[in-house]
């Protein structure tokens, strides 16, 4: 009668063991496979930016090896950046003009300079640094769709203004610059093709400015996890967002994301 109640405490241990430890491993394979995903996602992106460019067949026809050569990179990188500028000048409205060679950024309407800043750093992406001509050419020959804007500035500024005691105050007021409630500046463009443009803003003085940077950085990589996570989990397979990161003056960032429309397009050189 005493050997039942031992034998059955024993099978139970030995099943929660073994539930525990099926559980371990799952987690453990799991782990391993989203890893690897990620690991391996640069290298698809690759791939389908070199199948996108082949897909093209004006591009096929026009390109040819003899056109790698270091030399030539140089003149053809031109052609591509001019092409995508006067396609851009037949589309209406405010767009994006980025040119990392020569770190500026600049807004234009109908092929005409509006507006141009120097950036005072820039990082490009290994992805997009080690792309062949071809796959350049296929990706930066027209201009590219900002499918999503995001970032820490008001759209539209708040005018801050005291109520005037009579008369003569509000004349004078009249003639006063408005005063704007300004935020810390950092924004994040999502562009066709998975890229990001992350803006930031050179110098972080004051304790709101970095606790912003802290906030936007994490909400950022918070929102690439989960997007990370939800094509691991549906099967849809991991799909990196090579990125390049522009650090300007703030007054900067907040006119370009305050001129740019809801559907905008912008043009990459570099």
């Amino acid at each position: 009668m005493r050997e039942i109640p031992v034998t059955r405490r024993l099978e139970r241990m030995i099943r929660t063991r073994g539930v525990r430890l099926t559980a371990l491993l799952l987690a453990l394979v799991l782990i391993l496979l989203f890893t690897g995903g990620y690991i391996y996602s640069p290298v698809k992106l690759s791939r389908e930016y070199h199948a996108l460019a082949e897909a093209d067949p004006v591009l096929s026809e026009s390109f040819h090896p003899g056109l790698e050569q270091p030399g030539i990179i140089p003149v053809l990188k031109r052609k591509v950046y001019a092409q995508a500028l006067l396609d851009l000048a037949a589309r209406d409205s405010i767009h994006l003009v980025v040119d990392l060679r020569d770190s500026t950024a600049s807004l234009t309407i109908r092929g005409v300079t509006i507006s141009r800043v120097k950036a005072k750093a820039v990082e490009l992406d290994r992805v997009l640094g080690m792309l062949a001509m071809k796959q350049y050419a296929g990706l930066f020959s027209h201009p590219v769709e900002i499918t999503r804007q995001h970032s820490t500035i008001v759209k539209e500024p708040i005018v801050e203004r005291h109520a005037p005691r009579d008369t003569l105050e509000a004349l004078q007021n009249a003639y006063q610059p408005d005063t704007l409630i300004q935020r810390p500046a950092f924004m994040e463009l999502r562009l066709e093709h998975g890229i990001r443009i992350i803006f930031e803003q050179e110098d972080n003085p004051h304790f709101r400015d970095r606790w912003a940077s802290i906030f936007f950085r994490l909400n950022t990589s918070l929102r690439n996890v989960s997007r990370y996570l939800y094509e691991f989990f549906s099967l849809k397979g991991m799909k990196y967002s090579p990125r390049i990161t522009i650090r300007m003056e703030a007054n900067d960032i907040r006119a370009i994301y305050r001129a740019l429309p809801a559907s905008p397009h912008m043009v990459i050189a570099y």
